[in-house]
């Protein structure tokens, strides 16, 4: 409250916006235990509906997307949404929602970068809990673990063609419906020339980077937000890029 003390003014009609790894879903089953698990999420969850607001985020690279799809899709405000809780709505990529008048573009995912050392996947690799065993013990952590720890929906480098293909489809549908302008843009990484002007190394620029850049030279709109950075800054005029940062649109 100390640090957001609007919401006590708020109802279920004003909504907040987070730009991807919102981080509820991420327990791999109701058998997970510890900071991850099953009773942490659902007691998040709980804490998160009791709110006045109504919550709705983009995905980004820190998503259980098994999980996350597996939750009901409905139409809300325009777009489509996996509906958590009845006030925590996942923006569905590719949709353009009308929220307080306003119509926002929305396109998650990003390509984990702190993968290194790896991903290990427990269906294929017979050996991968010794290969837990020697990073622990050699102090490397830059690795992920298949189906608990990472999903490959979280972006078009690891996704298979046919998903790419559809999710590109959807998103130029709906903008083709609004002629190509919406007021927002909310993503979780940002387009190629933007991320271009925020690191230095270009491991964050791939296909689905590109594809944002394909939308961002084309789209008409006000602003853009992502949130896959870890800063809070003003990239261009109309590029932001949000971390701790609260920004009221409208």
């Amino acid at each position: 409250m100390d640090c957001f003390p609007e919401q006590k003014g708020m109802n279920r009609n004003d909504v907040v916006i987070i730009a991807g790894d919102c981080g509820l879903i991420w327990a791999k089953d109701e058998k997970a235990k510890g900071r991850g698990g099953w009773r942490y999420e659902q007691s998040n969850l709980l804490w998160l509906e009791d709110k006045p607001f109504t919550l709705a985020f983009v995905d980004g690279n820190h998503e259980n997307f098994e999980r996350l799809c597996q939750f009901p899709v409905k139409a809300w405000n325009g777009g489509m949404v996996h509906e958590i809780r009845p006030n925590i709505l996942h923006m569905m990529r590719g949709q353009v929602f009308s929220v307080s008048g306003k119509l926002i573009w929305t396109f998650g995912g990003a390509s984990s970068h702190d993968i290194g050392s790896g991903i290990l996947d427990p269906d294929t690799d017979p050996r991968w809990r010794q290969k837990v065993k020697r990073f622990k013990k050699n102090g490397i952590w830059d690795y992920r673990i298949r189906g608990s720890e990472w999903w490959p929906e979280e972006s078009f480098r690891y996704m298979k063609p046919e998903e790419v293909a559809a999710q590109k489809k959807e998103a130029i549908k709906n903008l083709d419906k609004v002629e190509w302008k919406v007021d927002y843009a909310i993503s979780h990484t940002m387009p190629s020339s933007i991320i271009s002007l925020i690191c230095e190394e270009d491991h964050d620029i791939d296909a689905h980077s590109d594809f944002l850049e394909e939308i961002h030279s084309r789209l008409d709109f006000r602003r853009w937000f992502g949130g896959h950075f870890h800063k809070d800054a003003q990239v261009t005029e109309k590029d932001i890029v949000l971390y701790e940062q609260i920004i009221r649109i409208g």
